[in-house]
This record gives C-alpha cells, structure tokens and sequence, in this order.
C-alpha cells in the first residue's frame, strides 16, 4: 500500500500502530513539548517492558518514534559525561 503512495511501509506500520493504541487522537495536533521526567519515564518504560521504539510510540502517542532515539541517545551522553 506505502509503495503506491510512495510512503515507507514502516511509516505506514507506525501509523497504523498509532492508530490502534489511541484512535483519531494520535494524528490530532497536539504539545510536543516534553518535561525530562515524561522522557525519563517513556525510556525506563521502554527498557523495563523490552518494547520496541514503534510500540513504545504509540503507547505514549508519540508522532515519531525517532524521538524517543534521540532522548535515548541524549541520556546516554548525559550518562557518560557524568563519570
């Protein structure tokens, strides 16, 4: 279906999983302005349940699970700056 769209089937995926955790709200506007805890809390979520970044996404109605890749990243920077 992506490909006759010229979408990415996994954006199309990611849609869809969207879709079945939270409905028409996942593709309204909303703040993607985050707190650190709310970040703090979707990675430990994440780590703690072994979910993928896709699934996690759409759990916490995130639009695009590469955010949750660049919180991840960013931590652990944070991480090793630290030692």
């Amino acid at each position: 279906m992506g490909r006759s769209l010229g979408i990415s089937d996994t954006i199309i995926l990611n849609w869809v999983n969207q879709y079945k955790q939270n409905g028409v709200e996942a593709f309204l506007k909303r703040c993607t302005n985050y707190t650190r805890q709310f970040k703090l809390d979707v990675l430990n979520f994440m780590i703690e349940n072994g979910m993928s970044l896709f699934e996690t996404a759409a759990i916490f109605n995130i639009p695009a699970p590469s955010t949750i890749s660049v919180w991840k990243n960013h931590e652990t920077r944070q991480s090793a700056s630290s030692l």
